[in-house]
């Protein structure tokens, strides 16, 4: 019988990426269930890695299953200590649809030329099992511009609502329309990290 990992997030966008990571893999993957939440935790961390890990061992505290859990956020260095990477999310408004929250960031960064409008992305990921963060990683890349205009993403996208504005002029694409070897090239930090996710996961359901 194929051991679980759990996915700790209720995204359908990170869900979707962590399935992506470890697919071939001979785990069984599954979601928290309808109405499930991690007891006793609040996302307060200082850093994405440690609200990625808060995540894991939450979640696993709760469920007893191996758990994979991320946190990542965009950084704009011309916002300054307006900006923190890790309220990416709630900087722009918790019950807010994507396009709300374009809007709102696009508000803060108008009367700035695209050249100034710099950002990158991080990516933290933790796996915890028994309660305990045995392995976390964090990476950073994906530099590019973000836009003065939103362009949706398609809805396998939807969640991470930045991508619709984040553009490389290099490539003369928004995010989402990259090719594999494009975003490789662009140093995507989820193709950093799912090498070292893969290999742990694998030895910890054939131990």
């Amino acid at each position: 019988m194929k051991r679980s990992v759990l996915i700790g997030t209720r995204n359908p966008a990170k869900a979707q990426r962590l399935r992506h990571a470890m697919s071939g893999l001979p785990v069984r993957i599954r979601e928290p269930e309808a109405g499930q939440e991690p007891a006793n935790y609040e996302e307060d961390g200082s850093s994405h890695l440690a609200i990625a890990c808060g995540k894991a061992a939450a979640w696993s505290r709760t469920t007893g299953d191996i758990v994979v859990a991320s946190d990542g956020g965009v950084e704009i260095p011309l916002l300054g200590a307006s900006w923190r990477s890790i309220t990416t999310r709630r900087a722009t408004g918790r019950e807010a649809t994507d396009e709300e929250r374009a809007e709102r960031l696009m508000g803060l960064l108008k009367d700035h030329p695209p050249e100034e409008r710099q950002a990158w992305w991080i990516e933290a990921l933790a796996v915890a099992y028994e309660g305990l963060v045995v392995a976390a990683w964090e990476a950073r890349g994906l530099q590019g511009e973000l836009t003065d205009a939103y362009l949706p993403a398609p809805a396998k996208y939807r969640g991470f609502w930045v991508y619709g504005m984040w553009y490389f002029p290099q490539f003369a694409k928004h995010y989402w329309e990259l090719s594999e070897e494009e975003l490789r090239q662009a140093r995507e930090p989820w193709y950093e990290v799912q090498p070292w996710l893969r290999g742990l996961v694998e030895r910890l359901v054939s131990g």
